[in-house]
């Protein structure tokens, strides 16, 4: 072990959040930040200066999970927040680069702006004490993944347990069970393609690129619409994981092999998940498998299940959840109303995005209450650190109503209509996002500007 190394590890036996997190403290200029907290690669604060967490702090969370993915991530990025007030926020990364927690300074805006454009670098034992957070929180992640693995070999099954519906397990006669294995067989050779919708984003100080991965026929004769009596058919028959899986196999592929484009910036790629699914006891190993095996970054994959059945099966939902938090990918719930238990459903632990039900947003410039219920439900997804998505927007109009409202996304054909997942890796390369703080400002003479023009 190299000698920077062992000085590391022995730093580290000695600190914990809170000596650290005060340590950041000291070294900033007095009344400089209004609060500063440490989290780890999941958004969970482990410590804070005082005083609870408000909604711009859980925006300020969002964002930070958003941007710090991957090897290309930035280690500082600056959220400008709703109340005056501009969150710092410090990647912490492991030695291959990974992010394994973060530290949030909460300043006022003002103080940035004071100082130009570009604000001035942190103290040197600021930067320190947040890289040193960083291994400390890499440290407990390890050690708590030991514990799992060592409580899954003692027999303990509540690790990690796949999610079942008992409800499904019906009794089968042998005339279908011979069906499901026709069907199956069907499914396992069908030809299909994939297609992606991009998530066209509504507030100026959204980073990541969202996709919907949508399920389609291939074939000179295949409609270009989802196959949907195939899929009726096949969750009829209780087949539905056998499709997911073959859409999850070919995103995957798709992914590994055009990392180097989707990487350049955050991004999501969220696949609609069949009850069927939630019922098969190995579906969610087989996703803990494949990330295993590819080491995507976290929250790369989410699965959209219908809230209508999920607020009717909560503790399944629940275990769901839970198992894709611990498996590095995320959950959104489609159709989205206020509903008795919609704040149960806002704060499960893997979820990353709520798609609103089509009926709250028809007709919703003529109607003040639907434009209050829509504003409730996104200032309520920005305080649960999640974000909002508006479906079937056609109209500039309704897209401006709903960016005021705060909803974060729409989704339409009209916005982006959906494009074959082969040449997905293109549209991408159009719209790579550029910091606008990092580009250098030039001053053209009116006789170059009148030539370019």
């Amino acid at each position: 072990m190299s000698q920077p190394q062992r000085d590391s590890d022995t730093i580290l036996t000695c600190l914990d959040a809170g000596s650290l997190g005060r340590r950041i403290v000291a070294a900033l200029p007095t009344l400089f930040a209004r609060s500063v907290s440490l989290h780890d690669s999941t958004g969970h604060c482990h410590w804070r200066s005082g005083g609870d967490a408000g909604p711009s702090e859980h925006i300020a969370v969002r964002a930070a999970r958003e941007a710090f993915v991957g090897k290309t991530a930035p280690a500082r990025v600056d959220q400008n927040l709703l109340d005056g007030t501009t969150a710092i926020l410090l990647n912490s990364r492991s030695s291959n680069f990974e992010c394994t927690g973060f530290a949030m300074l909460i300043v006022p805006t003002s103080r940035l702006r004071a100082k130009g454009r570009a604000a001035p670098d942190l103290p040197i034992p600021v930067v320190r004490a947040a890289r040193y957070w960083g291994d400390l929180a890499a440290m407990h992640a390890a050690a708590a993944a030991h514990a799992n693995e060592a409580s899954a070999a003692e027999g303990d099954n509540t690790v990690n347990q796949p999610v079942t519906f008992s409800e499904l397990a019906v009794q089968r006669s042998a005339t279908e069970r011979i069906e499901r294995v026709r069907c199956a067989a069907s499914l396992r050779k069908f030809p299909m393609t994939l297609a992606a919708q991009r998530l066209i984003p509504l507030q100026a100080d959204t980073r990541i690129r969202r996709y919907e991965i949508l399920l389609r026929g291939s074939g000179e004769h295949s409609p270009d619409s989802a196959p949907r009596d195939l899929l009726e058919d096949a969750e009829a028959l209780g087949l539905g994981s056998v499709l997911d899986r073959r859409v999850l196999a070919a995103l995957i592929n798709w992914l590994r092999e055009h990392e180097a484009d989707w990487t350049a910036e955050p991004s999501q790629f969220s696949v609609n998940l069949s009850l069927t699914s939630l019922a098969d006891p190995n579906f969610m190993r087989f996703v803990g498998s494949c990330f295993d095996k590819t080491k995507l970054p976290a929250g790369t994959i989410v699965f959209e299940v219908d809230q209508h059945r999920a607020r009717d099966v909560y503790p399944q939902i629940k275990l769901l959840s839970e198992a894709c938090h611990s498996a590095n990918a995320g959950l959104v719930l489609d159709n989205f109303t206020l509903h008795h238990n919609s704040v149960d459903l806002l704060m499960l632990p893997g979820l990353r995005l709520l798609k609103l039900d089509r009926r709250l947003t028809t007709d919703l410039a003529n109607s003040r209450s639907g434009q209050a219920v829509v504003a409730g439900i996104a200032q309520m997804a920005r305080v649960a650190g999640v974000h909002s998505v508006a479906k079937q927007v056609e109209s500039t109009d309704e897209q401006a109503l709903l960016t005021e409202l705060g909803v974060d996304f729409v989704q339409s054909f009209a916005s982006s209509a959906p494009m074959p997942l082969d040449t997905l890796h293109t549209e991408i390369a159009r719209r790579t996002i550029v910091d606008e703080a990092a580009i250098e400002v030039k001053v053209i003479p009116p006789f170059l500007a009148s030539r370019r023009r």
